[in-house]
């Protein structure tokens, strides 16, 4: 009776294990979401231990975008729903999964479209140009025909009905927009005779008196009998009505805008007209949008974004971004797994596979059933259970330690021969220990080694990335695994946006040119040949052409650039130009004044952005050559003062030898009156040359002398100093550069691999000790009744000569072989770091003269374009030569084309050196590592009003301060 409840108590207890036992074996383990976390948490702290060094430090670290992020997933992230399938993929491969939910297009994010609309609140509405009417003809919709003032490139659909969005036109062809109409244009007087009729609609007094079409005016005060009879080709002299004679003419004094002003009031007042001379040629004012220019159709309001804006999309968006840091987490997860080699270890389960510390020692227990019938002689039931749970711990020289515990029940449920449960348990422990092969620190710590160095140089990877990715996307270049977006630049950008609005407006000066050119032919004695219409009409076509390629090609640069964000070409963003304000208000300035006097030009030219200096250890890149501009521009107004002395003594000579033969041939012919006044007129003549000595031409001559070599030994000092310079920012690249870092580093991993490789050339000696308790057969039914007596302990040795190591004799010269590549390689990154830093200065030090350069070449356009203006409108003095008024056309329009070629070249020159400038701080190592610190420090003008996130407020063109020339600064003050 007894032995049958102990039967049952026995049969009851193995029975509630086998049951815990089935119910751990079918226990899913953890879910998704926390082997997810657990590896965030790992590679996050193993990225912090590695960024420590300020240089390359990460201060925030993951790999989920955020909300506002096109990557972002509203989705469980470890649980998505399925995207769509390809159809035909579907219908001809199985389907092994049937996913509950399935999407219709793939997820994608849309916080990018949320704060960009964000931005665009704190913007404010987008202003729109002044001097600009609203047409109430057509709607907006309907294809109207691009204002008479606006040029227009791209012809209108024929094929566009009412109410079909079409192409946009280029900028400028804003529909329902049209040229106020200016009130200064009036009829000519009544006393005029009848003009003949014509198609133009310039009814500019001014135009019709240089085309004879209208008698030239009189100016008050002066009859027609004061001017002397019989001497009809005789000019009066030409001496300014204010003008003394002496030094003070040409002094400091007179180059003011002030004292220059004076001279215009007589050229005004002989103007004639409604309109002073400089006005006719002008075009009225053309609408650049924006808006249009992108290509965006009417009625979208686009997203305006400043550089900061730019960066915060770019650092949400980029697909190139989001791959560096899953890359660097990848990198950290081989990091994580070679640590866990080195760490206690745990496994256990029902007969479980081998665990990653080397497997298990010992007998290893089955699981099974086992049941026969009756006929087979033998019938039985049994069920045999086997538990296993160990431990191991690698150790840092080879040495491996391994622990484990094993059970085997069985359960007898019946048969012939039944007998009570057993249990038998071992309890071994082993200790591995390599004593050549395979062992000692140098070969058991190297995968971890290795691994550790290799997240090292991901994070400085990374940290150089950023920096390139800041250039990249700020100056455009190319970045080390970037990807396949294209790479243009915020810069680019705008430089073509400035380039086309230029064109925009240079066009619509063509086209006024073309319109005045049409008039001015139909005068009677016009200069104006067919043949010059001709030409004006055919750079009118090249212009509109340039126009044309300059549009198509801002607009499939935006798009890339949208792409190089991670947005969608289609996106309706367009960049804002506040980094271009202070070119945009100049430009400004410059086409509201009337005339263009050199020194007022120099004045507003000098307003123009300066070009900020890079200090390497102390030592700046452009000052010298900055101090030689300097000596330049203090150079130019003694060498315009000596030029205009010269054409003012070669004027006054002329007019003394004109009077002198007037007063020889008149003899006999003209009257006392007469002869008193040319004689009075002669002597002032004489009094102007007498005030013009050869001692101020010395004088000046002297100083610009002096200048001029002051600027040459600057410029000396300069290039002895280049070579200092050169020094200076190698050792600073070499201090600072994080891939040169690396590539030192990865030359100690090349060495580390002639001790690694040569470790298995030796021969194998292994030491293996083993130590296991047992449970006695006699109390089988306690499983843990070990017992001293049943302790058996094991001592194996394992040798082996090394006479086949032809494998690894391969892997030890290839070994010395990479070793030596690694050195030339380092060789060959810090004579490249060393040749693109020499490059980079020389080249920007070449780009900031070419800028200096460009202004003198704008002040030139400028100057002549304005005499072209002022000499092509002055009345003909003579109805024949045609050549010389065909001369004034090609002048002219050279002009044109010279002053939009060089607002240009001011733009490029400002982006190139813009571009070299962070390619030299890239390259220098110096670059501040945070993409919002480096782009504050570099672009302090672009300091933002709100916090990161926020959007900038609009920047408006402040009005142009007034340049008070006097009232009538006429072409004398041009000072050519």
């Amino acid at each position: 009776m007894s032995t049958s409840k102990t039967r049952r108590a026995s049969g009851s207890r193995s029975a509630r294990l086998a049951l815990a036992i089935a119910a751990l074996a079918a226990s899913p383990g953890c879910t998704r979401e926390f082997f997810r976390n657990w590896a965030d948490q790992d590679v996050t702290e193993a990225i912090f231990e590695k960024s420590r060094d300020p240089r390359h430090r990460i201060d925030l670290f993951t790999i989920t975008p955020p909300p506002t992020s096109r990557f972002s997933d509203p989705y469980d992230p470890d649980r998505p729903p399925a995207p769509p399938d390809d159809y035909v993929a579907q219908e001809l491969n199985p389907q092994p999964q049937r996913p509950r939910h399935r999407l219709i297009t793939p997820a994608e994010g849309t916080g990018y479209l949320d704060l960009l609309e964000q931005w665009r609140r704190e913007r404010g509405p987008r202003r729109r140009p002044v001097d600009v009417t609203v047409d109430t003809g057509p709607s907006m919709d309907e294809a109207a025909p691009p204002p008479s003032r606006t040029p227009s490139p791209f012809p209108p659909d024929p094929n566009r009905g009412p109410g079909e969005p079409g192409m946009s036109p280029i900028p400028g062809e804003t529909p329902g927009e049209v040229a106020p109409p200016d009130p200064r244009r009036l009829a000519p007087d009544a006393d005029a005779p009848p003009e003949p009729l014509s198609s133009s609609s310039i009814r500019d007094n001014s135009v019709l008196t240089a085309s004879l079409q209208i008698p030239e005016p009189v100016i008050p005060g002066l009859e027609p009998e004061q001017s002397p009879s019989g001497v009809e080709d005789v000019p009066p002299p030409q001496v300014p009505p204010d003008f003394e004679p002496g030094p003070s003419l040409f002094g400091d004094e007179g180059d003011s805008p002030e004292a220059i002003s004076g001279l215009s009031e007589s050229a005004a007042e002989g103007a004639g007209g409604d309109r002073d001379l400089i006005e006719i040629l002008k075009p009225d004012a053309v609408v650049f949008d924006e808006a249009r220019a992108a290509g965006l159709g009417a009625g979208i309001d686009p997203y305006i974004v400043d550089g900061r804006q730019i960066l915060t999309l770019a650092l949400q968006n980029s697909r190139a971004y989001q791959f560096r840091l899953e890359d660097l987490y990848l990198q950290a997860l081989n990091v994580t797994l070679q640590r866990f080699q080195f760490t206690p270890q745990f496994a256990a389960g029902l007969n479980p596979g081998a665990p990653a510390f080397g497997g298990f020692t010992g007998p290893t227990p089955g699981n099974s059933y086992i049941y026969r019938t009756e006929e087979t002689g033998s019938p039985s039931s049994l069920l045999s259970v086997g538990g296993l749970a160990g431990f191991g711990k690698l150790l840092s020289f080879g040495t491996s330690v391994t622990g484990n515990f094993a059970n085997q029940t069985v359960i007898n449920f019946g048969g012939p021969n039944a007998v009570e449960t057993t249990s038998q348990s071992f309890l071994p422990l082993n200790l591995v220990i390599p004593f050549l092969r395979g062992g000692g620190r140098a070969v058991t710590l190297e995968p971890l080694t290795q691994q550790e160095r290799a997240l090292l140089y991901e994070v400085r990877d990374f940290a150089r990335f950023r920096k390139e990715f800041f250039v990249s996307v700020l100056a455009g270049g190319g970045i080390t695994g970037g990807g396949g977006d294209p790479l243009v630049g915020f810069l680019e950008i705008l430089r073509q946006i400035q380039a086309l609005e230029n064109n925009t407006k240079n066009v619509a000066a063509y086209e006024r040119v073309l319109e005045v050119f049409q008039e001015l032919s139909r005068g009677a004695a016009s200069t104006v040949r067919p043949l010059d219409l001709v030409n004006v009409e055919i750079d009118l076509q090249n212009q509109r052409l340039s126009l044309l390629s300059s549009s198509v090609q801002y607009r499939n640069q935006l798009d890339n650039f949208k792409q190089q964000l991670g947005l969608p070409p289609d996106v309706p963003m367009v960049p804002a130009t506040d980094l271009l304000e202070g070119f945009r208000r100049v430009f400004d300035e410059i086409d509201a004044l009337k005339t263009k006097p050199r020194p007022v030009l120099e004045e507003l030219i000098g307003r123009l952005p300066a070009l900020e200096d890079v200090v390497i250890n102390g030592r700046p890149v452009i000052a010298r050559f900055r101090e030689a501009a300097e000596i330049a521009r203090r150079r130019q107004p003694l060498q315009q003062r000596l030029a205009d002395r010269q054409l003012a003594r070669s004027s006054a000579e002329q007019q003394i030898t004109l009077l002198t033969d007037t007063l020889r041939q008149g003899l006999g012919i003209l009257s006392d009156e007469e002869i008193r006044t040319y004689e009075r007129e002669l002597d002032q003549a004489r009094e102007v040359l007498a005030g013009l000595g050869p001692e101020l031409d010395r004088r000046d001559q002297q100083e610009i002398s002096d200048l001029i070599e002051a600027e040459r030994e600057v410029y000396n000092q300069a290039n002895d100093q280049l070579e200092d310079l050169l020094r200076s920012g190698q050792r600073v690249a070499l201090e600072n550069r994080l891939d040169l870092m690396n590539a030192r580093a990865t030359l100690y991993d090349a060495w580390r691999q002639l001790a690694v490789t040569a470790n298995a050339l030796q021969g194998i000696f292994t030491a293996t000790l083993s130590n296991q308790y047992l449970t006695p057969l006699a109390t089988s039914n306690n499983p843990f009744g070990f017992d001293e007596q049943t302790k058996q302990f094991n001592l194996a040795l394992r040798a082996e000569l090394p006479l086949i190591r032809l494998s690894e004799r391969n892997q030890y010269v290839a070994s010395l072989i990479a070793y030596q590549r690694a050195r030339r390689s380092l060789m060959q990154v810090e004579d490249s770091l060393k040749n693109q830093l020499r490059q980079n200065l020389r080249q920007l030090q070449v780009q900031y003269q070419g800028y200096e350069i460009q202004k003198t070449s704008y002040i030139a356009a400028l100057v002549t374009l304005d005499q072209s203006f002022q000499s092509f409108l002055e009345p003909p003095r003579s109805t024949g030569g045609s050549s010389g008024g065909s001369q004034l056309v090609l002048t002219l329009l050279r002009g044109l084309n010279g002053v939009n070629n060089a607002q240009n070249g001011l733009i490029s020159s400002w982006v190139q050196y813009q571009t070299t400038r962070l390619a030299l701080y890239r390259d220098l190592g110096i670059m501040p590592y945070d993409e919002w610190e480096a782009f504050y420090e570099l672009f302090p003008a672009a300091s933002p009003s709100a916090s990161l996130g926020d959007g900038a407020g609009g920047v408006e063109r402040a009005p142009a301060p007034p340049i008070v020339l006097g009232p009538d600064a006429g072409p004398e003050a041009s000072g050519l």
